[in-house]
């Protein structure tokens, strides 16, 4: 009787091992899905399967990457930035990430965290690896010729000059409102 209890017992642990293997699948599955609708920029449906992989505890490391990237053309921007966040713990030594979380701060108008991860990003893009080669490439392609560096460049003399804009905006209504309270008197 002993070896039958014994056998009822991995019947069961196997049965365990299996249901993890299912959920496992599940959550590749909608990963796969995910990917699929974000590569055809279809962003609600690749949001909805990145999130139910993530639910069903998905492992692979570009998930946040990807999902952060569906919540910043969908206009969740302080979503996204947490999901390149969680994607940069992943992948500290990615120049895109922190370019990609830039431009969700410049929507956010947090113009010093915008400058940092540009600034960030240039560091990184900098560095000589098979990632970075495989950026460059494809700046140089869209017509970038110093690669991603002159890409990120951009994005930097961008916010600077948006915020003398915007500074200078501010100075001018300043003015306005003193020259109105001048004329009061």
């Amino acid at each position: 009787m002993n070896w039958f209890s014994n056998l009822f017992k991995k019947k069961t642990k196997n049965n365990t091992s299996n249901d993890n293997s299912d959920s496992e699948w599940d959550a590749f599955i909608s990963f796969a899905r995910g990917e699929k609708y974000f590569f055809n920029s279809e962003w609600n449906d690749a949001l909805y399967h990145f999130d139910k992989a993530i639910e069903k505890d998905y492992k692979k490391d570009d998930i946040f990457e990807l999902r952060g990237m569906c919540l910043q053309a969908l206009g969740y921007d302080y979503d996204a930035i947490e999901d390149f966040n969680k994607a940069i713990i992943f992948s500290p030594n990615n120049c895109n990430l922190y370019y990609n979380r830039a431009l969700s701060k410049e929507v956010i108008l947090d113009y010093e965290g915008e400058i940092k991860d540009i600034e960030k990003a240039i560091e990184l893009s900098k560095q000589d690896t098979q990632m970075n080669r495989q950026y460059n490439k494809e700046a140089i392609d869209s017509g970038f010729r110093n690669g991603v560096v002159g890409l990120y460049e951009i994005g930097i003399l961008r916010v600077k000059s948006r915020l003398e804009f915007d500074n200078r905006e501010m100075n001018k209504d300043y003015c306005e409102e003193q020259l109105k309270l001048i004329k009061r008197r």
